[in-house]
């Protein structure tokens, strides 16, 4: 009897886990879907006006999308939820380049943070007033001074970094550095004040192998780029983004060397201008030409000897 109670209780507890939840609502003008399917469960619940909520989904990562009718007018990946974990997106909006459905803010609760279609995201109040973060650049658009940077904590969410003309760059040895020296996949220290969901950053900080690079005077160096590298059997890190994250970049810069002295090369006069030629009428082109052919000879085989041209 106490064996079999045993039993039972276990078989409660391995099936009293509990699922996670997915909830949404669409921003203001965006429209809203009539329903949303799960891919992973193979179910749809009703959506509306006041959104959606999807309860004991399968703890892990989900595939949704958000359907108006037969069509799938936005997709939504979500990143691995524990169980018992509630997430919630205010304010969807399908992307129209990407299609995919991106939230203005989230609630989470069961985690820390959640991966949304790529991006990492986190409630409200988790970024700190002045952040001082480092991490990888995901995206840099100089010409707009929009960065996203994904923190190396965990627990923050990616930041949307604003680049001003306030903003100083340095290079980790202290020198000055410049944002046209900032690829994807850097890592970069930001400094600044979080306003309104964004990084106002006072002060980035770049690898200094990163930033010389883009110094007047300063020069990757060429040495030796002729030559085949030698393999002493020790193992390198691989120069592909993908195997190093772009966080380095292979060249030290060195002072550029002096400019190696040339061949002279001697001037020649230009080539004498072709004399213009006038357009002349068709029948005088025709004319001229029959009167060459006579004159030579061997124009167009009606020549004969000194031709009265």
């Amino acid at each position: 009897m106490r064996i079999r109670l045993v039993l039972l209780a276990s078989l409660a507890a391995c099936g009293g886990d509990e699922g996670a939840t997915v909830a949404g609502n669409f921003a203001p003008g965006a429209g809203s879907p009539t329903s949303v399917w799960v891919v992973e469960a193979e179910r749809s619940a009703g959506a509306d006006t006041a959104g959606f909520s999807i309860a004991d989904l399968v703890p892990g990562p989900a595939s949704m999308r958000l359907m108006q009718g037969s069509d799938t007018a936005g997709v939504l990946n979500v990143g691995s939820l524990p169980s018992g974990s509630k997430l919630t997106l205010h304010g969807l909006r399908v992307d129209e380049a990407s299609g995919l459905a991106f939230p203005r803010s989230i609630e989470l609760d069961g985690a820390d943070a959640v991966v949304v279609n790529g991006i990492r995201m986190a409630p409200e109040g988790r970024v700190p007033e002045h952040v001082d973060a480092g991490g990888a650049v995901l995206g840099w658009a100089p010409e707009s001074g929009a960065m996203l940077l994904r923190p190396q904590n965990a627990a923050l969410p990616d930041l949307r970094v604003i680049v001003g003309p306030t903003t100083e760059l340095v290079g980790t040895d202290g020198g000055q550095a410049a944002a046209s020296a900032i690829n994807p996949g850097d890592s970069v220290q930001v400094q600044g004040r979080f306003e309104n969901g964004y990084v106002l950053a006072s002060r980035i900080t770049i690898p200094s192998r990163v930033a010389a690079t883009d110094l007047p005077g300063l020069a990757p160096s060429d040495e030796g780029a002729d030559d085949e590298p030698e393999n002493d059997g020790e193992s390198t890190a691989s120069s592909s983004p993908a195997a190093s994250g772009g966080a380095a970049r292979e060249a030290t810069p060195t002072p550029a060397a002096a400019p190696r002295s040339s061949p002279v090369v001697r001037s020649e006069p230009p080539a004498r201008a072709p004399a213009r030629v006038r357009d002349a009428p068709p029948g005088r082109e025709r004319n001229e030409n029959r009167g060459r052919g006579r004159g030579n000879g061997g124009g167009n085989g009606k020549g004969k000897g000194n031709g009265k041209g």
